[in-house]
């Protein structure tokens, strides 16, 4: 017998005359009954169930079965609300070559000649986000901020929308906190680095902040989040990883960090405590896995070492 708590609906007059209703009642689902939990009495019968009535035994089964959409989302342009045809489970080859056509043309009736190019632009930004392995929150909030780039127009007369996209991921994961160096989405596009490709880099982000500050979106990512990032490629110990976070979180606290790339300071930081632990990396290799020149590594690494009278034997 499945039995739950007494539904909110039932009011005082459900309780039982026997006890008192000094007992909370039960809901005997399978019978569409209440019963009382101290004698037994039935108060209640021939209750509607307003559930669902079918049953899942996986989530497969669970979405398939479902007669409702998920939730409303920014990563597609009709915000996750439309009407999906499926496939006929039927066993007559016409009927199933009806359902395919109409689902086909359902398809090509979602989106409206003007939302061409939204739809183009969130497609590429859900492929480069599953590719770094981003939660979906960073989606929902990178739509936003192309939304508002088309909006605003600030996405037109711009020759590379590629750039446009990461730039808008680059600043997206910075607002959900998941940190990403910069110089690695640079090398994502697929074409080498050069001064015009630099200059197309600096005029995304520009727009993108324009749209974020439509949208009212504010990073909130500082040195320590880029820390866990940089020891785990370099194959570092859990105890550096910590250290190297305390050590941030002391220069920050000094402003020393002010003014200065988030970056080449927790990558010095990790540099730093890789060395005292024993457990040592050269200035090449911390800095070939933020993509940053060892000189940046290494201003930052003597700032550090001597604001704390730290001493490290190389």
């Amino acid at each position: 017998m499945s039995l739950d708590s007494a539904p909110e609906i039932f009011d005082s007059s459900s309780f039982c005359p026997v006890t008192g209703g000094q007992h909370q009642p039960i809901y005997d689902v399978a019978r569409g009954q209440l019963v009382c939990s101290a004698c037994g009495l039935v108060l209640e019968e021939n209750i509607v169930d307003t559930g669902r009535e079918w049953r899942s035994f996986s989530q497969d089964e669970e979405v398939e079965k479902s007669r409702v959409g998920g939730r409303v989302t920014s990563k597609v342009h009709d915000g996750g609300l439309h009407t999906e045809i499926g496939r006929a489970r039927v066993k007559n080859e016409r009927l199933r070559k009806i359902f395919s056509k109409l689902s086909a043309i359902n398809r090509g009736a979602r989106v409206r000649p003007q939302d061409r190019k939204l739809v183009s632009m969130l497609h590429i930004m859900n492929q480069e986000v599953s590719k770094l392995g981003l939660p979906e929150t960073v989606k929902d909030t990178a739509g936003n901020i192309i939304r508002e780039l088309l909006n605003k127009k600030l996405a037109t007369r711009f020759s590379n929308h590629k750039i446009l996209i990461l730039a808008t991921i680059y600043y997206a994961a910075k607002i959900n906190g998941y940190p990403l160096p910069f110089q690695e989405l640079m090398d994502k596009d697929g074409y080498p680095l050069d001064v015009e490709k630099e200059r197309l880099w600096w005029e995304a982000l520009n727009r993108v902040q324009l749209a974020m500050k439509s949208l009212n979106l504010r990073p909130k990512v500082s040195s320590i989040n880029y820390v866990p990032q940089i020891a785990s490629r370099l194959n570092l110990s859990q105890k550096v990883a910590t250290k190297a976070s305390e050590l941030v979180t002391a220069v920050e606290r000094r402003g020393l960090g002010s003014g200065k790339s988030k970056v080449s300071l927790a990558a010095s930081a990790v540099y730093i405590m890789s060395v005292l632990f024993d457990e040592k990396k050269t200035q090449k290799e911390v800095a070939s896995v933020v993509k940053l020149t060892e000189v940046s590594i290494r201003n930052r690494y003597r700032e550090i070492i001597e604001s704390f009278d730290i001493i490290v034997k190389l």
